[in-house]
Parts: C-alpha cells; sequence; structure tokens
C-alpha cells in the first residue's frame, strides 16, 4: 500500500514530536541527577563541620546518590524507550 505525500508528512512531524518528548525527559533525567552529584558535593565539602551539630548527616552524601540511582531507575523503566534498560536475554 503506498503512502501519499500527507501521510508521510504526518508521519514525520509525529516522529519529531516524539523525538522532542524524549529529548525533553532526557534532559530532566540528566538536570535532575545533576542536582542530586552537586547536593552530594556540598555534603562531602561540609562533612567535617555539619556532623559535629547534626550526626545524621553524615549518610546524606552516600543518600543522595542512592536516591538519585532509585529515581532514574524508576523512570527510565517507566520510560517509552525501553531500550534504554538492557535486561533479560540481548540475543
Amino acid at each position: 500500500m503506498a503512502m501519499s505525500a500527507d501521510d508521510t508528512g504526518q508521519t514525520a512531524e509525529q516522529d519529531h514530536a516524539a523525538a522532542l518528548a524524549n529529548k525533553k525527559e532526557s534532559e530532566f533525567n540528566h538536570h535532575l541527577a545533576g542536582i542530586f552529584v552537586i547536593l552530594a558535593g556540598l555534603f562531602v565539602l561540609l562533612e567535617g563541620s555539619l556532623p559535629q551539630r547534626w550526626p545524621f548527616l553524615r549518610y546524606t552524601w552516600p543518600l543522595c546518590f542512592l536516591l538519585a540511582s532509585l529515581f532514574l531507575m524508576v523512570l527510565v523503566t517507566r520510560s517509552s524507550d525501553r531500550s534504554a534498560l538492557k535486561v533479560g536475554g540481548m540475543g
């Protein structure tokens, strides 16, 4: 079955819209991970002075990495781009 020029144009527009949506989601994930890394870095720098007042803050920088990894894992598994998460047989 041959596609008309209108069908081809609509398909190209839909592909472009899907690519743009995927790009925005990917950029959001990247920025969120960056925020967690910056927070972890700040807590590492302040590790000498903050735990004297608040001892539980000693564990905040590893917690930043854990939260970032869990959040991104959930986003990737819920994402429409399943190829980003390589699970199972590759053959």
